[in-house]
């Protein structure tokens, strides 16, 4: 857990002598040995600590020269504390002093102003940089690691750090890492310190031509200064060049998922989430979809219009048959191999019934349709390769079970039965993919056998035992399992090597089947099994992965955020999940669907599978912007604010009327007004909402919780969301404490974590915390500001990717104000965070502080808007922009009079920011600049609805209304 510290007051510098000769070998360390002698003869002329707080600015001046010298390609540097990209000079001329003059933690934090963890810091970033082998201790322990030789550590806290290593790998290696780099330099000064040649006399004072020409050096330097700051060498924003995306948690699963939901077949990419529609269809209409053996083909049935469409995953269409609605009712029930689909043409009844079914063929490349058997049957089931027929006769009253015969296919339709096995088939027939058996789900009760083989009529019975089974195609039968009890087993899937059955196994009861589902593997022909997963009983679901490693299952399980303990009558909330079974037996949640519409897995393509999709129409490099003009049909109550935001179809928003959050579609209907609900936004690419409510509905004084509107998609259509309950969750353990509260909850672009603040009233803390699938709800970092912030000061956290959060701490408070904003990141493979940039007040600022943070789409940018707080309540404001793969590369592109609201074009090539009271749009890299409104229109809270359109509230003298731009 890291936590930030700021100084309590200045820090007082002691004026102590220091020896000379150590500091010109200690300065070798960082500089060649002419310009380390000029900075240590520098430093001498004061002799004090006072002396030495002026080194850094004369290295950064010497670094600049050697910069520039060498050329801005650079020669490798031969000296291990030379600042550069990943050493910044404060740190190396911290590890220097430490060695070579053996000055205490405590003097370099007077020496540099800064706190003594920052010094502790800067000593571990120092010999990171020498040897990057060291690994990354713990974030609470970072500091302490960097001071480990410190003489001066209290005694309290290196016990604390020694008793804390003994058990942590990581801190342990640090620690060690650290005195191999301290026991190689105190070697090197040793050695500089015997070479040290004798200091040459001093030179004469410049005359008025040498006072030019140093004034010319002095602009030359001043501008590859200008440059070398862009390495860290420079003031302004400092920084550890951190990537801020980072590799994630747990390797990206690849390739394709066809899933069945209500709408129809549609394909999720597991390693983008892109979902993209296969075969759909209305979902108030009833239909079925069947996908071939390979997920090349999807076969679509509507009963309704007595209509079979097929097409391929790419979405063309292959074949359709239309018959009339009043010839005999049909349906499909499997493919015959690739190019064919089976059906069985029900008879319109009279005698016989059932008896005098069909079984029909059609083919999907010329259209043909045959018959191939009549007579007794209600479903069948084709193998793979097409040449075996399982046909599931007629239930027979009375009698749990069915009878099904194993057929071969000939030329001639099917023939006769190569196996037969009567009463005792319930419902569950999964294929080999080399087609030589079908695994059955098969009664083992010997009481469901008729006395002496003839059918007698008998009262019902409750059925206890069911074994998996697998029939050959030559008809010999071998039972897998043989359960007791009353328990039953169900054939799942078998991977694609055919070596492995997954089936599931659960207790029966009257009522049912007894959850939780234990999920078992065992071979071709039984043997050995063993058990993988529990899960849900929707989790029969499950695919292999095309190599046969990985195995998805669905299934339902508690949501990952801790229930409302004021309310515990309540059930525990579930939601549909996808989860990845890993080789190693690692379970770990690929994705979830808080409104239900996720889809159960069919298929698992390979990469590729799926066409390419085009790609989305791009914002242009060159925009022109009509005129301002407000939005057709938007009431005048309404306003763009700081939670308006697009929807994940792009078609619903957020916005605000009063003091309320409004809901509703861009046409306008249907529309939603939340009572109650702060802080909203979109979960993920979910059509849900995640905010922050009381935990009484209705009563806005109540204990802050953490709210979920779990509405299904366009918020199901339903007029008077308001009155939806929403799920309640309690993650921070606030239970009935007033004087804390959630604030800002935001969740991962994939759903799979959430983070979220807590702000504490009485003590003035704020609290970053993360939760998720993969991580229990803990605290990652606290910072003291929350009562002296006055509303000025908001915690903000943006995502630039699925598993990596940036977030700003303002620090080194003075007089109710930040003077310095860190932007750390922490990554969901850790949870630890990470500086990247430290930004200070300078010049008239009273404080800064960091208002907004949103990172573009695909995560590749990352914006930020500083506010510059002046006398009188006075702010400016300044916008930057920074690439993801190095924050201390930001630029700043725009500075102005304090506004409000900034938001991403869809593609990630545009910003749009309210700066000045208007609306500029501002290309990713900041170098262009285009103005959506006029001067002075008191325009804020841009919002880009789609890719040439934006919105944004215009505050008139009869009040705010919102006002829309479109580009052209």
């Amino acid at each position: 857990m890291a936590e930030t510290t700021h100084p309590s007051g200045d820090h007082t510098i002691p004026s102590t002598a220091h020896d000379a000769g150590s500091l010109r070998a200690a300065l070798r360390l960082l500089l060649d040995d002419a310009p380390a002698d000029r900075v240590a003869a520098s430093a001498a002329r004061g002799g004090d600590d006072r002396a030495l707080g002026r080194l850094l600015p004369r290295l950064r001046w010497e670094a600049a020269r050697g910069w520039l010298r060498r050329g801005s390609a650079g020669a490798k540097q031969d000296r291990p504390l030379a600042p550069r990209r990943d050493l910044p000079a404060r740190a190396a001329l911290a590890l220097a002093l430490h060695l070579g003059l053996d000055l205490p933690v405590d003097r370099l934090a007077g020496i540099f102003q800064i706190p003594a963890d920052e010094v502790g810091l800067d000593l571990l970033r120092a010999r990171r940089a020498v040897e990057p082998t060291i690994p990354r201790p713990c974030a609470e322990f970072a500091a302490l690691v960097g001071r480990e030789r410190d003489a001066a550590l209290p005694l309290i806290e290196r016990a604390t750090l020694l008793a804390h290593a003994g058990g942590c790998a990581a801190c342990r290696a640090a620690l060690e890492g650290s005195e191999r780099v301290d026991d190689a330099l105190l070697a090197a000064i040793e050695q500089a310190r015997a070479a040290l040649p004798a200091l040459p006399p001093a030179r004469r004072t410049l005359g008025p031509a040498g006072m030019v020409a140093a004034g010319v050096l002095l602009v030359v330097l001043l501008g590859a200064a200008l440059v070398a700051g862009r390495l860290g060498l420079a003031g302004g924003p400092e920084g550890t060049p951190v990537p801020l995306v980072t590799s994630p948690a747990r390797p990206a699963l690849e390739g394709w998922l066809l899933l069945r939901t209500l709408r129809g077949v549609e394909a999720l990419d597991l390693e983008t989430r892109q979902r993209v529609p296969v075969s759909v269809g209305d979902p108030n209409v009833l239909s079925s979809w069947i996908v071939s053996h390979s997920g090349r083909y999807v076969a679509h049935w509507t009963p309704t219009t007595n209509a079979l469409e097929v097409s391929d995953i790419g979405r063309r269409q292959v074949r359709i048959w239309n018959w009339p609605r009043s010839q005999q009712r049909s349906s499909p029930v499997g493919w015959l191999g690739e190019t064919a689909i089976l059906g069985v043409e029900y008879s319109s009844g009279g005698p016989g019934g059932d008896q005098n079914n069909r079984l029909i063929v059609l083919d999907i490349t010329t259209g043909d349709q045959r018959v191939v058997y009549q007579g007794p049957v209600t479903a069948a089931s084709a193998s793979p390769d097409g040449t075996l027929v399982l046909l599931v006769l007629p239930h027979q009253p009375y009698w749990p079970g069915r009878t099904v015969e194993l057929r071969p296919v000939g030329p001639d339709g099917l023939g006769e039965p190569i196996a037969r096995i009567d009463y005792r088939f319930t419902g569950a027939a999964i294929w080999a993919p080399d087609s030589s058996r079908v695994y059955l789900s098969l009664l083992s009760d010997d009481a469901v056998t008729p006395p002496g083989g003839e059918w007698t009529q008998r009262e019902p019975r409750f059925v206890q035992r069911i074994d998996v089974a697998a029939l050959h195609r030559d008809g010999t039968v071998r039972y897998l399992t043989r359960v007791g009890g009353n328990s039953q087993a169900e054939p799942v899937n078998v991977s694609p090597d055919g070596q492995r059955v997954l089936y599931r196994l659960f207790d029966v009861v009257a009522g049912g089947p007894r959850t939780p589902v234990s999920l078992w593997v065992t071979g071709p022909e039984g043997g050995m099994a063993q058990q993988v997963a529990e899960v849900d009983l929707s989790g029969s679901a499950a695919v292999w992965s095309p190599d046969g490693r990985t195995l998805l299952l669905a299934g339902e399980r508690r949501f990952y955020l801790p229930g409302d303990p004021s309310a515990p009558d309540a059930e525990p909330y579930h939601v549909p999940t996808l989860a990845a079974l890993e080789p190693d037996g690692t379970e770990w949640v690929v994705a979830a669907s808080l409104t239900g519409f996720g889809g159960l897995p069919v298929r698992w393509l390979p990469p590729g599978a799926i066409p390419s999709q085009p790609s989305p129409t791009p914002t242009p490099d060159a925009v022109v912007p009509l005129s301002p003009e407000p939005v057709p049909g938007l009431p005048s109550t309404l306003r763009t604010g700081p939670v308006s935001r697009p929807g994940p179809d792009s078609y619903t928003l957020i916005l605000q009327g009063g003091d309320r959050s409004v809901v509703r579609s861009r046409s306008g209907q249907p529309e939603w007004w939340l009572d109650g609900a702060t802080d909203l936004n979109w979960f993920g690419s979910e059509p849900a909402l995640l905010g922050v409510a009381s935990a009484t509905p209705g009563s806005p004084d109540g204990p802050s919780r953490l709210a979920l509107y779990p509405a299904p998609p366009l918020l199901a259509q339903t007029p008077g969301f308001e009155a939806v309950e929403y799920q309640r969750f309690d993650p921070a353990g606030i239970g009935d404490d007033q004087t804390r509260r959630y604030a800002h909850p935001l969740a991962a672009p994939d759903g799979r974590t959430v983070a979220f603040f807590v702000v504490d009233e009485a003590d003035g803390n704020v609290a970053l915390w993360l939760a998720g699938w993969d991580l229990p709800p803990r605290e990652v970092a606290h910072w003291p500001g929350a009562t002296q912030a006055d509303g000025r000061v908001p915690p903000v956290a943006t995502w630039t990717d699925a598993g990596t959060l940036v977030y700003a701490v303002p620090e080194a408070w003075r007089e109710g104000l930040p003077q310095r904003v860190t932007l750390y990141r922490v990554t969901l493979r850790d949870a630890e965070p990470t500086p990247v940039l430290t930004l200070r007040a300078h010049g008239a600022d009273r404080g800064v502080a960091v208002t907004d943070l949103a990172a573009a789409p695909d995560g590749a940018w990352l914006a930020y808007r500083v506010r510059h707080f002046g006398t009188g309540g006075a702010a400016a404001d300044s916008l930057h922009l920074a690439p993801a793969h190095d924050v201390t590369q930001a630029l700043e592109a725009a500075r102005g009079e304090a506004a409000e609201g900034m938001a991403w074009s869809p593609d990630g090539r545009w910003l749009a920011a309210a700066l000045d009271d208007r609306v500029l749009l501002l290309t990713a890299d900041g170098r262009t600049t285009v103005p959506l409104t006029g001067p002075a229109t008191a325009a804020s809270y841009p919002l880009w609805v789609v890719d040439d359109e934006v919105w944004f509230t215009l505050d008139e003298d009869r009040g705010p209304r919102i006002m829309r731009v479109r580009l052209r």
